[in-house]
């Protein structure tokens, strides 16, 4: 057609056909481009929707796993807290084999966590949509308290180790399990000074360190693991997921009644999940051991966040008191009706 044009010197006629044949190819090509534009979303998407699925496995056994240790903690910081005051030590239940008996207390309690699926997402941030983005300061979080939790956890097996070193040089009946060399060893845990200091001084690293960012883990996995859920969720909301997953309400007192209120003993600071699902922000204040304001915090309306709270700190409703909650173990803050 451009020929005949061209031949019977028709210009503008073969000037718009030239025109038209490259728009049309041109279209062709942008249409060619937004499919494979589509094809190339839509496979991003399925594989963001995967990572997501895969994740709330992982977070799933990362917290079954935490539990179990937190769990290990609180056996010990009750076996710590009965050997400082009577100088008894029981045999341990919840460690990984107790290792010959009372000597079980310096089992590392070693826990191998998770991460891929949460890289993952993270890795996929410029493709996420507006609210998982919003999951994304959860999930950094959870990676840097594994990323501590880790440091910390080969710090208590490094001192494991050396405390293992240390008695088995020193006493020749350590690997023995005949009565005389257990009535050796149940004579020197009561009464070698040596091994006292040693434990306790390990059972407070252990606790303080590794079980405490062990806390940190399950409080950020519950919550990420809860908004990757939540759209298709049935339950009744966060605090009845808290409870699926075994957790307790902190307790709730009266002001009138702060002077006799008895903590519950937990054994080791914590970080502990705060739940607001009230319409309303709410005022916090967290106290000490002394009863002096520490942290004074506000939560907003249907909302949850994390708090740390070393021993015998308590949190109290609004700046004129009005309630005071007590952390108990596997707590959590629930703050409804008010």
């Amino acid at each position: 057609m451009r020929y005949k044009f061209a031949t019977e010197k028709r210009a503008a006629k073969y000037l718009r056909y030239a025109v038209g044949e490259i728009l049309l190819v041109v279209i062709g090509i942008l249409i060619a481009l937004q499919v494979n534009n589509w094809n190339e979303q839509r496979k991003i998407q399925q594989d963001i929707d995967n990572t997501k699925r895969a994740l709330e496995e992982e977070l799933e056994n990362n917290i079954s796993s935490i539990t179990n240790l937190l769990m290990s903690g609180y056996e010990l910081s009750d076996l710590l807290k009965e050997f400082r005051e009577n100088r008894t030590l029981k045999d341990v239940k919840y460690g990984q084999g107790s290792f010959y008996d009372k000597f079980g207390i310096f089992d590392t309690y070693v826990r191998e966590l998770e991460v891929e699926n949460l890289d993952a997402l993270i890795a996929h941030e410029k493709s996420l949509s507006h609210y998982d983005k919003a999951l994304l300061p959860i999930a950094r979080n959870v990676r840097r308290t594994i990323a501590m939790r880790k440091v910390w956890e080969t710090k208590a097996t490094e001192l494991s180790l050396d405390r293992f070193r240390e008695f088995a040089d020193e006493l020749p009946w350590y690997y023995d399990t005949d009565s005389i060399s257990n009535s050796k060893r149940d004579y020197y845990i009561q009464n070698n000074p040596n091994f006292r200091n040693k434990a306790i001084h390990y059972l407070n690293f252990q606790l303080n360190e590794n079980v405490f960012y062990a806390s940190g883990v399950r409080s950020g996995s519950l919550i990420l693991l809860w908004k990757l859920q939540q759209k298709k969720s049935t339950n009744d909301g966060f605090s009845t997921f808290l409870l699926e997953k075994g957790l307790v309400p902190f307790k709730k007192i009266n002001c009138d009644s702060l002077t006799q209120m008895k903590p519950e003993f937990i054994g080791f600071r914590n970080v502990f999940i705060i739940h607001n699902p009230s319409s309303h922000d709410v005022i916090l204040n967290k106290f000490d051991g002394q009863n002096n304001i520490n942290r004074k915090l506000k939560l907003n309306a249907n909302s949850e966040r994390m708090l740390f709270m070393d021993e015998n700190e308590y949190i109290q409703l609004g700046d004129s008191c009005q309630t005071v909650f007590s952390p108990v173990r596997n707590g959590f803050l629930l703050l409804d009706n008010y």
